[in-house]
């Protein structure tokens, strides 16, 4: 089978007709209605879907297993210690932290173990699950030191605090979070510099003053070169939130000129300094040795301990570390080898630390952690019904009490593409196109329907764009998030179930920070991985490193399709070929029909379809006997764009060039518009101060 075309041999033939988008926009909309006990089926993977309403409950409370993996339980704290005052914080700042305004009741076990050794000024080295509340672990303590100097601190100072994130949208999730949490303490200025925000703006704010600062690494270099109204003379906080990450795509090069130009400044003067990830790997080492002075590693006590070595070998096997594991995986309490694994990752902290004389393979390990609660689920999709899948999956996981889904992607124009397409079928096709929607931004581009709302994030979008998404899907009741690994890092959704990989990820540390979006202190999630036919050996070598992968059926995902019947027992021939259920055919013919019949969506299909062979390339030698673009089989991959044949891999990305230029053209507009607004008061002034002309007729200061 050549998957060229072949979807349409036997169209006429398929049972009940073709495929209607309003059958998947009725059954969203369906399932986000509440339903009187015991009507209903039971949702694809074995959820009730007795009361779908109830899912958007992210303050309901936790199970008391949940508690215990987030607060901690038992012996392991004192009761003094699982208190906001028993960590060190003043007592006016723990009773606004349990205010309802914020919100946190007591400390989880990460800040339980990080907010002393801030308090008292101590460097710390911080690796703990995602979604372990890292974020306040620091801006608390940082907050009440500020906010307890005596006599007050004054912004004119500048800045006394810094906090630096890869990302634009982690670094605006920090400063909101900071901004709830210094309302006591209101003389705290709080502020942010990041990439693609309007630099004269920040520039003024700098001269008024800011003593907490959140900045990404790019923009906080520009202004320390280039704004002299910055200052830094009396920084004694440095945080560098996902370490891990700050230290990729050339960003170890900035940290290094921003960390002289700031020693510089502070004429080496006494600096706490906190470095957290939820992974730590070897190479974070270098920016320990820049930034810290003796740090306290806090390595929050797992209930399963992994230590993963990062350079397995090319059959997917790793290097071994003499303990029986051929993966490096050691397993944690009730485990005969549970020394083992402690020493393991007592030898992968030290090398971190450069404490320790270890081999180039021992070098090479890093620790990693990944909720216990996130229920991990690998899945063969062909690629000719990888869409169908999709639109099941969703529209199974809404019936499931699952409102709100992330779904990650290799490129922004694939994003883009499934973009489109299923904003098309949350609208149930009343644009009567799926190139309906338009390529700007989020603030009119998202489509709801019915109260399912689909947003898209990438790093081509205008950083307006971005943080309308961001607030957008914040805000939303319900919906899916489409996005490249810019949303993987860092960001906290309220009520996001589950994570979806659609292109699996070139390292294990993606995998992390990709599921990491969910399950996020103490809930419980899903991670759910598609893999084509001749890429399921992926699954077993991220279980070597330590996944447990429960299985899944594409079939049933495509019933909840076909008529809505989630939970039907697949046929056998479908299992062993999902392409040709019904569900699928229908669809993928609907999709072959939109794209043909529109240049518009047909350019986005072909430039999808180059991105993602591309990127596809660009896997590591350790992965090539996996994902090598030769084992690709280009027309099924067309198949999946809604092409019936391949088209040719050389040529630009139209989709790439008109987003640039629809992102250049805001900018040049916000540029005019603020220019014209300037001319206005200008001329309103002059008006003003110029003297009234006489009336004809009439002599000037005559009574």
């Amino acid at each position: 089978m050549d998957g060229d075309g072949d979807d349409d041999d036997d169209d006429d033939g398929m049972e009940g007709g073709g495929f209607n988008p309003s059958d998947w926009a009725s059954l969203m909309r369906r399932a986000m209605r509440p339903v009187a006990d015991g009507e209903g089926d039971a949702a694809e993977g074995g959820a009730s879907a007795k009361n779908p309403a109830s899912f958007a409950s992210s303050s309901a409370p936790l199970s008391a297993l949940a508690t215990s993996r987030v607060f901690g339980a038992g012996g392991g704290a004192s009761s003094a210690a699982r208190t906001w005052e028993g960590v060190g914080l003043p007592a006016d700042f723990a009773a606004h932290l349990r205010s309802p305004a914020a919100g946190f009741a007591a400390p989880t076990r990460v800040q339980q173990r990080v907010i002393p050794h801030l308090c008292r000024g101590e460097d710390v080295l911080v690796r703990a699950e995602t979604g372990s509340g890292k974020t306040l672990a620091y801006l608390c303590p940082l907050l009440a030191a500020l906010g307890s100097e005596t006599p007050r601190i004054a912004r004119a100072g500048g800045m006394r605090a810094l906090v630096m994130t890869p990302t634009r949208e982690l670094a605006a999730q920090v400063l909101e979070t900071a901004a709830t949490l210094s309302r006591p303490y209101h003389w705290v200025v709080c502020g942010g510099v990041v990439g693609g925000e309007n630099k004269q703006k920040e520039k003024a704010r700098l001269r008024k003053g800011v003593c907490l600062l959140v900045a990404t690494p790019g923009r906080l270099l520009d202004h320390l070169r280039h704004t002299e109204a910055m200052k830094a003379d009396l920084l004694r906080w440095l945080v560098l939130d996902e370490a891990d990450r700050l230290l990729d795509l050339g960003f170890e090069e900035d940290l290094n000129a921003i960390l002289a130009d700031l020693n510089r400044r502070t004429s080496g003067a006494a600096r706490c300094t906190a470095l957290l990830s939820a992974t730590l790997t070897a190479g974070t080492s270098r920016l320990i040795d820049l930034a810290m002075t003796d740090p306290a590693t806090i390595e929050i006590d797992p209930e399963e301990p992994e230590v993963v070595d990062e350079g397995w070998t090319g059959n997917g096997h790793g290097h071994g570390n003499g303990n029986g594991h051929g993966g490096g995986v050691s397993k944690g309490k009730g485990n005969p080898n549970s020394n083992d694994a402690d020493a393991a990752m007592k030898d992968a902290i030290a090398a971190l630390d450069g404490g320790a004389d270890l081999g180039a393979e021992d070098v090479k390990k890093m620790v990693m952690r990944m909720p216990e609660q996130l229920r991990h689920t690998a899945v063969e999709v062909p690629a000719k019904c990888r869409l169908a899948a999709l639109a099941g999956l969703l529209a199974g996981w809404m019936q499931g009490a699952v409102p709100k889904v992330m779904v990650f992607l290799s490129s922004c124009e694939s994003v883009e593409f499934h973009y489109r397409v299923l904003s098309w079928l949350a609208s149930g096709g009343g644009k009567g196109k799926a190139s309906g929607g338009g390529g700007g931004g989020g603030d009119d581009d998202d489509l709801r329907a019915g109260g399912y709302e689909v947003f898209r994030l990438h790093g081509v979008l205008s950083q307006p764009d971005r943080r309308a998404v961001y607030q957008g899907f914040a805000a939303a009741t319900a919906g899916v998030l489409l996005c490249t690994d810019v949303g993987a890092r860092g960001l906290d959704f309220t009520g996001v179930g589950a994570t979806v990989q659609v292109d699996p990820p070139c390292d294990p540390t993606t995998y992390v920070h990709r599921v990491g979006r969910t399950a996020r202190l103490g809930r419980e999630g899903e991670a759910v991985l598609f893999l084509q036919p001749r890429e399921t050996e992926y699954a077993n070598v991220l279980s070597e490193l330590g996944v447990k992968f429960c299985a899944a059926s594409v079939p049933a995902m495509l019933d909840v399709l076909d008529g809505g019947r989630g939970g039907g027992t697949p046929r056998g021939e479908y299992d062993r070929s999902p392409h040709l259920h019904p569900a699928a055919q229908r669809l993928q013919k609907k999709l072959h029909g939109a794209v043909g019949g529109d240049k518009e969506l047909a350019t986005l299909a072909k430039d999808a379809f180059r991105s993602h062979v591309r990127a596809y390339a660009t896997f590591p030698s350790d992965l090539k006997h996996i994902f090598h673009v030769k084992r690709l089989h280009l027309g099924h991959v067309a198949a999946a764009f809604g092409l019936k044949e391949a088209p040719g891999l050389i040529g630009k990305s139209a989709t790439r060039e008109r987003l640039q230029a629809a992102k250049d053209k805001k900018r040049k507009d916000a540029v005019k518009a603020k220019r014209d607004a300037s001319q206005k008061r200008k001329a309103k002034s002059a008006g003003k101060l110029a003297p009234n002309k006489a009336r004809r007729g009439t002599v000037v200061g005559a009574a």
